[in-house]
């Protein structure tokens, strides 16, 4: 969307606010403002904004914006205090890339908190990290999230998992068929049929 003075200003404003929801609501729509002036301060929010939901909006925000200068920001929120946040964090690393992946030795801090990490959201999407960077021997790792756990974790593994079937195609599909096949609950069910609607879209384009 192209840059208009006036609306950022206005949204840079509601940052201030102290309610947590009108200021995840203007860092949502800061995200449509891919400027360096917005990114700065979406870097901001990401790490010092006291509101968890306000800061995992941020992370969110950033993958989207696929900017190279969020990864020192995003590789410092992978220590926040709220798995979500760290999670978010992961998953943007993942989406932005491998721009700067030798720089900052993101594989090495990124395989650092596989080592120390406990909840399962945050260490699905830092294997997609990962994954994402050319470290390709980490696909089994986040296959292996489709197994019993959280249903939700389930359900994120099966949308991480729709993102990179263009590599690996035949086991990833294979592997969400298995899970579908002996998944019982009714979200992980509708994430995993979505997942696999990918799948059938690339044999009609073969």
């Amino acid at each position: 969307m192209p840059y208009k003075h006036s609306v950022v200003n206005s949204l840079l404003k509601r940052l201030d606010s102290k309610d947590a929801v009108d200021r995840c609501d203007a860092v949502e729509a800061l995200g449509q403002y891919p400027h360096p002036r917005v990114l700065l301060t979406l870097h901001h929010v990401l790490l010092f904004d006291p509101s968890d939901l306000v800061r995992c909006t941020a992370a969110e925000q950033i993958g989207y914006a696929g900017n190279p200068s969020s990864l020192p920001f995003l590789l410092a929120a992978l220590a926040d205090t709220f798995w979500l946040v760290r999670g978010w964090a992961a998953s943007a690393i993942g989406d932005i890339g491998v721009a700067q992946y030798r720089t900052l030795n993101i594989k090495h801090i990124l395989e650092d908190v596989l080592r120390y990490e406990s909840h399962a959201f945050v260490l699905l999407n830092v294997t997609y990290a990962l994954y994402q960077l050319g470290e390709k021997q980490y696909l089994p790792r986040i296959v292996a999230f489709l197994s019993p756990r959280s249903y939700r974790v389930r359900c994120a593994a099966a949308n991480v998992l729709s993102e990179v079937i263009d590599n690996n195609k035949s086991v990833i599909c294979a592997a969400l068929r298995d899970a579908l096949a002996k998944e019982k609950t009714v979200a992980v069910q509708d994430a995993l049929r979505k997942a696999l609607s990918h799948c059938d879209q690339q044999e009609k384009h073969k």
